[in-house]
């Protein structure tokens, strides 16, 4: 092979690292994006599941709020991980007249 190949396929094996440097992030960002959501989903679903969070916000605006927070989800997790479930006096009251206290109570010591 003469030189002026040898610099053509060097130029070219350049060019292919480049693009698939770029792919490769591009993907990595996209799984970190995936995971960070999917984080955020199990953090509104441990709130749900003890009672700090509002029943009448939607499921996806929740999550949306969790994701908009810039905090460390792994943290937050952990966090509402060991909290206790919200069995205050108020939160029974306000669920007893929406019909929802014995399921969560039994949920709760269930659990």
């Amino acid at each position: 092979m003469d030189p002026t190949q040898v610099q053509y396929l060097l130029a070219e094996a350049a060019n292919a690292v480049r693009a698939l440097q770029a792919e490769k992030t591009k993907l990595a960002h996209a799984l970190v994006q995936y995971q960070r959501r999917d984080l955020a989903e199990e953090i509104v679903s441990l709130m749900d599941a003890r009672g700090l969070s509002d029943a009448r916000v939607p499921h996806k605006q929740k999550v949306a709020t969790v994701l908009a927070s810039n905090k460390d989800l792994h943290v937050v997790k952990e966090a509402l991980r060991l909290s206790p479930a919200d069995m205050s006096f108020a939160k029974v009251s306000e669920e007893s007249e929406t019909g929802t206290t014995r399921s969560k109570l039994e949920d709760y010591l269930r659990g």
